[in-house]
């Protein structure tokens, strides 16, 4: 969880009711830093959402574009990009539950949701049989995390107004 952050938001488009671009510094606790960067005014992305994993040995970039690539790079190796496979012998088994189509499909947004659905209704089952569930530790979005969602919005729009000030989560 943030421990404190720090945002600059923008709103470029004076139709649009809700912030066009922003950035925000996340600091972790114990030397992890993060970024979150957002933008309705980068030209030529097409709802480009990309996540990336800075290491000590390496980094992780996933953009949801190419929902299927995987690029792995390590210090002193050549860049590996990894593609999605069901039968892959480096996903995990989790990832591998998770894909519903053979490879060399494109999977992704839709079988996104699929999958979660999946998985509320298994738990919906869980509880209709007497089964008790971790409510917080869910693979679906709960209400914990909506209201961890809600937080983090607030402490950005609070270091907003403050001229980008730390926030304390």
């Amino acid at each position: 969880m943030p421990q404190k952050l720090s945002a600059s938001i923008r709103s470029y488009a004076p139709v649009r009711s809700l912030d066009d671009y922003g950035q925000v510094n996340i600091d972790f606790g114990n030397d992890v830093l993060g970024m979150v960067n957002f933008s309705q005014v980068s030209h030529g992305r097409l709802n480009d959402l990309w996540i990336e994993v800075d290491g000590t040995t390496g980094s992780l970039i996933w953009r949801q574009e190419c929902p299927n690539q995987l690029e792995v790079r390590r210090q002193g190796e050549s860049m590996i990009q990894l593609e999605r496979h069901p039968a892959g012998s480096d996903l995990h088994a989790s990832a591998r539950s998770a894909s519903r189509i053979p490879p060399g499909h494109p999977e992704g947004f839709h079988e996104a949701f699929a999958n979660i659905y999946r998985a509320a209704y298994d738990d919906m089952l869980r509880v209709a049989n007497g089964e008790s569930i971790d409510h917080r530790q869910t693979v679906y979005p709960n209400v914990y995390d909506g209201a961890d969602g809600v937080r983090f919005i607030d402490c950005c729009l609070e270091s907003n107004r403050q001229q980008s000030q730390w926030i304390e989560w």
